[in-house]
């Protein structure tokens, strides 16, 4: 039987590679959207975590009350693992493709799991009400009130709780927020027609139909709508683009005809003067014919950029050429955390000998199996998974490489595949000595003085 599994994360800060999770909640219901079942974990707080002051006041989280909790992060990760690979299940929430899915990503690499098995395998396939959120609006808008912050429609899943009373509870806990993005699909589920068309988007064989179908009849410049909450409230969540063509990497490449001038473009400098969007099959931005528009009629500036087309197509093809082969430049000194797309994808023997470290019952059998591994960065993510989860269980020679890793991680400024650096905790520390005079409610600067006394008795145990 084929289910929806409804998620939400609270996290200890937003960098994926970095970060960990703190809460996950799901709900699992039938395709009728009735619930089935639940689930709710709340994950100790890794020693080598520095969590983000942000994070802490937005999700108001205690440090000690996570510090204590008997379920470590490698134990949760692989019961949030098995929940997603139940054969048939929809995984899906309210902007899961855009934060939770790739954060979830790095958590499964970090802890020897298949990263992407839940996207396609046994069934199974990923969805988000956040991007259908722009299609409603646009065309069934008669579905829900949409609240208005400064004038401008706000697609937040706080602000839409609180305008349709979907859900009670305080937003930003993970509970709650499920909760009110089961409510909200039922609503969206009213409109049949809509709502089924939304979730074939998400399969990559059937968007991949629609965007060719979409593309309008010109072969020498082809362009459609792209949809998408990211387009923006003032342009009614839709952008009129280009089609520039697929990338080696099997992305679409679209420019956006409505905000810049193609006549603007420094020939000699594309990267900087010009960009692009990037789009992956079954993932938004959606794409939809020109007819759709809801707007009436060309812009100045899309006028003024189809008039360049027309009289400088050669100079054009040279633009195009370039976004094609584009690169992202190599990035160095990337922590090992945040290898997960910059390393060849896991051989069937590397799969194995996870499978054998995870069957292992004993610390010892961990132990052997981590040395056993052929693959030099599994084998270093798998002694990281005993350090972080097991440090108060290794003996002495094995509990000081786990303080020496702890202590690396807590004070050197690694970085990511972005390039994005971890923060180290003298950095957090300067952040939490700017904030905290400035904060006005106690109970906020309460909770920053915990995380700088946890950074502070961080650094004294492993000095």
């Amino acid at each position: 039987m084929t289910t929806f599994l409804f998620y939400d994360l609270e996290t200890s800060g937003l960098n994926p590679c970095f970060d960990q999770v703190l809460q996950f909640a799901a709900i699992r219901t039938d395709m009728e959207l009735q619930e089935l079942e639940r689930h709710e974990l709340r994950i100790r707080m890794r020693p080598d975590v520095i969590p983000s002051p942000e994070a802490i006041l937005t999700t108001q989280i205690a440090l000690k009350d996570w510090e204590e909790l008997d379920t470590n992060e490698y134990e949760g990760i692989k019961k949030i693992h098995r929940m997603f690979n139940e054969p048939n299940t929809i995984s899906l929430g309210y902007n899961t493709l855009g934060f939770d899915d790739e954060f979830l990503r790095f958590s499964f690499y970090r802890n020897l799991l298949d990263m992407y098995s839940h996207q396609f395998a046994q069934g199974c396939m990923r969805a988000d009400l956040f991007p259908m959120m722009s299609f409603y609006y646009l065309f069934r808008p008669e579905v829900l009130k949409w609240p208005r912050i400064d004038g401008k429609v706000s697609l937040k899943l706080e602000e839409l709780n609180r305008a349709n009373q979907l859900a009670e509870g305080q937003a930003h806990d993970a509970m709650v927020d499920v909760e009110a993005t089961v409510a909200l699909a039922h609503r969206l589920k009213s409109h049949e027609d809509m709502w089924a068309y939304c979730l074939s988007q998400f399969s990559k064989k059937k968007d991949e139909q629609l965007s060719r179908k979409a593309m309008s009849s010109s072969k020498d410049f082809p362009t459609a709508l792209l949809v998408s909450p990211r387009m923006g409230s003032d342009k009614d969540f839709q952008a009129p683009v280009l089609f520039l063509g697929t990338n080696f990497m099997n992305q679409q490449l679209f420019m956006r005809l409505d905000q810049f001038l193609f006549e603007d473009i420094d020939k000699d400098s594309i990267e900087e003067s010009s960009w692009v969007i990037r789009k992956k099959g079954g993932e938004p931005p959606f794409v939809v014919p020109v007819s759709r528009r809801k707007s009436s009629g060309q812009g100045e500036t899309e006028k003024s950029n189809f008039d360049w087309l027309n009289a400088f197509p050669f100079e054009f093809e040279k633009i195009k050429a370039y976004w094609l082969a584009y690169k992202y430049p190599e990035v160095e000194r990337v922590d090992m955390d945040a290898r997960l797309y910059l390393d060849s994808f896991w051989s069937a023997e590397d799969k194995q000998l996870n499978r054998m470290f995870h069957e292992a019952e004993t610390l010892e059998d961990k132990w052997k199996a981590s040395e056993a591994m052929l693959n030099p960065n599994l084998r270093t993510l798998s002694r990281r998974i005993i350090f972080r989860n097991y440090f108060l269980k290794l003996e002495e020679k094995e509990a000081q490489e786990a303080k020496d890793f702890f202590w690396k991680m807590l004070n050197d400024e690694t970085v990511d595949f972005r390039n994005a650096p971890r923060k180290c905790a003298e950095k957090v520390m300067e952040e939490l000595k700017a904030k905290l005079p400035l904060l006005t409610k106690g109970e906020e600067a309460s909770l920053l003085l915990q995380l700088k006394e946890c950074l502070r008795q961080r650094i004294e145990v492993l000095a």
